[in-house]
């Protein structure tokens, strides 16, 4: 569940993010237990295990939740308070700093150069998503 906003431009971005997120993309969601490719990274699962360029990634259990609802629904932009609501099956209390900083900790351990994300992307105002283009289907 959403929050009441502060703001106008706080009820202009849930507006936008809620209508994005209803926006019919070009994918089908994976079954949760299938592995997932995209281009030089492997999410496993079954045994929890994520792999950049063959290398296994060591993300924590909140790390790899979130990696993997991303990658679920490659260029599906998840909000910021959906995914700290989807995490901790609680309603969003302004902790936005938790989600940014758990996407920042992954990003150092599965991009190239995490200045510069290619596998999450940022919605800016909105949310983040996976990186449709790197997707690879089975």
């Amino acid at each position: 569940m959403l929050t009441f906003a502060n703001n106008e431009e706080e009820v202009a971005n849930k507006i936008v993010s809620a209508l994005v997120n209803k926006r019919n993309f070009e994918y089908t969601e994976v079954p949760a237990e299938q592995t997932l490719y995209f281009s030089g990274l492997k999410i496993c699962p079954d045994t929890r295990e994520v792999y950049h360029r063959g290398k296994e990634a060591g993300l924590t259990f909140t790390q790899f939740e979130i990696l993997h609802i991303l990658a679920r629904k490659p260029g599906r932009v998840f909000m910021k308070e959906i995914l700290y609501e989807m995490l901790w099956d609680e309603l969003y209390s302004n902790s936005a700093d938790i989600i940014m900083s758990h996407i920042s900790r992954i990003r150092k351990k599965i991009e190239v150069d995490p200045g510069n994300p290619v596998y999450i992307q940022t919605v800016w105002s909105v949310g983040y998503r996976s990186n449709p283009n790197l997707a690879v289907k089975p």
